[in-house]
Order: structure tokens, then C-alpha cells, then sequence
């Protein structure tokens, strides 16, 4: 996951990696998306605007080499369900 600021013109001013599975990979979202440009911002009240957005990225292990999956092809994405002592429960046990 990486926060991303975005000029008023759309180019990528920084890009914070927030997660991600190992220092190489880390290292790899932020040289790639640094790369990125984007349309300008909407523009509010006529003035153009800094935007900051979050980008999720799905990586997977293949052999020797990491892959960058769609969301669709990611299957279950997210945390399972806790009780109220943060203990991982599936199926209604602990």
C-alpha cells in the first residue's frame, strides 16, 4: 500500500510506501509509481489542487520473481474477523 501526492498538474511529488512484504518490493512500488503521471485534479472553487490518494498493490510470489496482481485476481484481500481481544476467529471458533 503507498500514499501518493500528486501535483497540481498531476505529476507524482512523493510516494510514501505504507505496507508492503519486503524492503526489495517496497523499493520497487516507489521507483515505478514515482514514474506514473496522472490527469490534472479536478479543479475546486477554479484553482487547481494538490491531491493525495492511496494505492493498494496486490504481490504474490512466484518462484523467483514477485507479480503484481488485479484486485479481481487477488481472491480474499483483508483481515479476518477478531473477537474483542484481537484474536484471529475463523468459523466462530479462536
Amino acid at each position: 500500500m503507498a500514499q501518493v501526492h500528486l501535483s497540481t498538474t498531476g505529476k507524482v511529488l512523493s510516494v510514501d510506501v505504507l505496507e508492503a512484504p519486503s524492503l526489495q518490493v517496497s523499493a520497487s512500488v516507489s521507483t515505478a509509481v514515482r514514474q506514473w503521471e496522472f490527469e490534472s485534479p479536478e479543479l475546486i472553487s477554479g484553482r487547481p489542487q494538490l491531491l493525495s490518494a492511496k494505492l493498494t498493490f496486490y504481490v504474490v510470489r512466484d518462484g523467483e520473481h514477485c507479480l503484481v496482481l488485479y484486485p479481481s485476481e487477488a481472491g480474499y484481500v483483508g483481515r479476518y474477523p477478531t473477537t474483542e481481544r484481537g484474536r484471529r476467529t475463523v468459523d466462530g471458533g479462536s
